[in-house]
């Protein structure tokens, strides 16, 4: 049996756990509201870091050179021939 298969089980098995007793819907919308504000911190980060990142790539294809900070031979990695 796969990694898939067995998480749907757990997954199933899950659901039918919480439909028997619907009170355990409780316990993960405290967790949720909680853990939010870090999501968003997290997105924001990973966001702004990318935008850096393609304009980077950006100015390596354009003008033919790395952007100071970054290694030339970690932009030319992001092309390939097709």
């Amino acid at each position: 049996m796969g990694k898939f298969s067995r998480s749907w089980q757990i997954m199933g098995a899950s659901w039918k756990v919480l439909e028997m007793d619907k009170e355990l819907l409780v316990f993960p919308v405290p967790a949720v509201l909680a853990a939010a504000p870090y999501l968003l911190l997290s997105a924001l980060v990973q966001s702004t870091l990318q935008a850096i990142y393609q304009a980077a790539v950006y100015r390596y294809a354009s003008e033919g050179r790395a952007p100071e900070g970054f290694d030339e031979r970690m932009l030319a990695g992001s092309f390939r021939r097709k």
